[in-house]
């Protein structure tokens, strides 16, 4: 019976401190250049893939990130295999469940072992207040013990004592073991401890393994001296070489004794170029070998690492406006269909632009990337379908016919033309700073005054008397407003105008002495 007690690893960011610097889980992996150096440490796992590019030693999400998947990886794993349940022949008044237990190790990651007791008291010495209390021996120095039960309740507490036992009860508890550290030789990588209950003779045996080490070592496990892998000058091991001394490269083909050319002139892409592999790799014999990103999704490439694909223009903030727009090739974006531009930030869909009505732009502008851009003076709005006749001469006529029943417009024409505006007849105007002041002079050389909304289509008010000359029906009545001018599309000015009663005596005394004359 195998039991794999490996806990799933939070994937969140830890913090160690090295040399008074605090270094991200991540970094504090990726610095470890051989895998038992790896998995001697908390959360670091190790890629074998051959071809693996970035750091091997890594976190899980880090690797898994960079394509080294579980069956590519040595993992740091904790798990125990029960050689022997019981022990029926044990007279000791407390039978154990299991008592032998091979246990592997990774550090940081707990191992758990359910033991159960089984009191057996022998005759004569029962008793209804024992206390069954575990304890552990053997060599702890580097692992942490643990106890857990919830005794003869429902709740499960750190302890390793039961009281109130009687004859014939069953307790269980849970025993956590937890590598704090590896030792360094590999012959102190096995250790046996022992769990027993104190005053009993039983005991549990734990043969314990430290994982301090990693498979891919081993012969048995493809590791190769002196491979051809590694150019005959190295060995060979979880996917990658150790070179000998004085031979150094991938796959150790590079020999630090041979004259090398000073100027590594093979590392540089012209003759101009003051940096070596473009300031972003390592020249080696063979080549540029270019640098590793920490963001997964970057990566620096080329013969001489000149590209990259993070470089690129950017549009809302994306690289050439996001997977969907395009691609990021050598500092150059590549646009999908349907996108262009230097960051593929200009559609040719004109999807955006298409109102309620299925024209595009209602007809009254151009789609120009995604968006509509009206004609000036026919609509505005997002598809461009509201009417821009916010002018005094685009309500003159409706206000002729609907209130003075005049003007140009037949009632007929006036119903249809006109029935969308909603028009407020008022004994007096009194204007604001969000209305226009129109005036007219109609065929009786009267006055009319109205005023529109500028922050509202089809609203008018209109003042119910006209202002006439003396000798006409109506006298012209004082309107209150300020004196702004506003120009409107018709070429007719919109007046707001402060009139007073002075003004209106002076026109009066004209209109006299022209009648005289």
């Amino acid at each position: 019976m195998y039991v794999n007690a490996a806990f799933l690893l939070l994937l969140q960011v830890h913090f160690y401190r090295t040399d008074g610097i605090e270094t991200s889980e991540e970094d504090f992996c990726n610095k470890h250049v051989t895998c038992s150096e790896c998995l001697r440490f908390p959360n670091c796992s190790w890629c074998t893939k051959e071809d693996f590019i970035p750091f091997r030693c890594g976190t899980r999400s880090y690797l898994t990130k960079h394509g080294c998947g579980p069956l590519d990886s040595e993992l740091p794993e904790s798990s125990n295999s029960i050689l022997k349940k019981e022990d029926t022949t044990q007279d000791s008044g407390a039978l154990l469940n299991p008592v032998y237990v091979e246990a592997d190790l990774s550090v940081a990651i707990p191992m758990n072992i359910t033991l159960k007791v089984h009191t057996k008291f022998p005759p004569g010495q029962h008793t209804k207040n024992t206390t069954i209390e575990v304890k552990s021996k053997g060599d702890t120095s580097d692992i942490e013990v643990r106890f857990f039960s919830s005794c003869k309740g429902i709740n499960v507490t750190e302890t390793n004592k039961c009281d109130f036992i009687m004859d014939d009860d069953k307790v269980e508890f849970k025993v956590q073991l937890s590598l704090k550290s590896c030792k360094k030789k590999p012959s102190e990588w096995k250790t046996d401890l022992s769990v027993y209950p104190e005053g009993f003779k039983s005991l549990l045996k734990i043969a314990v393994t430290l994982k301090c080490g990693c498979e891919c070592e081993k012969k048995i496990y493809g590791a190769v001296v002196r491979s051809e892998k590694c150019s005959y000058n190295g060995n060979f091991s979880c996917g990658m070489c150790t070179c000998d001394s004085g031979f150094f490269g991938k796959f150790c083909q590079c020999n630090r004794e041979k004259e090398l050319d000073p100027w590594k002139m093979h590392c540089r892409k012209s003759l101009t170029d003051v940096s070596l592999c473009s300031g972003r790799g390592q020249c080696s014999c063979d080549g540029c070998y270019c640098d590793v990103r920490t963001n997964p999704e970057e990566r620096v490439y080329g013969q001489y690492c000149e590209c990259d694909n993070f470089s690129c223009d950017r549009y809302n903030s994306e690289i050439c406006g996001g997977p969907d727009n395009g691609e990021c090739n050598c500092g150059k974006c590549f646009c999908k269909e349907g996108w262009s531009g230097t960051a593929c930030e200009i559609t040719d869909s004109t999807d955006g632009c298409i109102g309620i009505d299925g024209n595009i732009c209602s007809n009254n502008g151009i789609c120009q990337n995604g968006h509509c851009v009206c004609f000036d003076g026919v609509g505005h709005g997002a598809f461009c379908d509201v009417m821009q006749f916010q002018s005094c001469d685009a309500y003159k006529s409706c206000v002729e016919c609907r209130v003075f029943q005049s003007g140009p417009l037949t009632s007929d024409r006036c119903l249809k033309d006109c029935e969308n505006i909603s028009i407020h007849i008022v004994e007096e105007l009194q204007t604001t700073n969000d209305e226009v002041l129109c005036q007219y002079i109609d065929h009786d050389s009267c006055y009319f005054y109205f005023t529109y909304l500028s922050t509202e289509i089809n609203v008018v008010k209109v003042q119910r008397t006209k202002a006439c000359p003396r000798n006409n029906l109506t006298s012209k009545p004082q309107i209150n407003t300020t004196i702004t001018q506003s120009p409107t599309p018709g070429g007719v000015s919109s007046l707001r105008l402060h009139y007073h009663n002075y003004v209106w005596t002076f026109l009066t005394m004209i209109l006299i002495i022209l009648t005289i004359k």
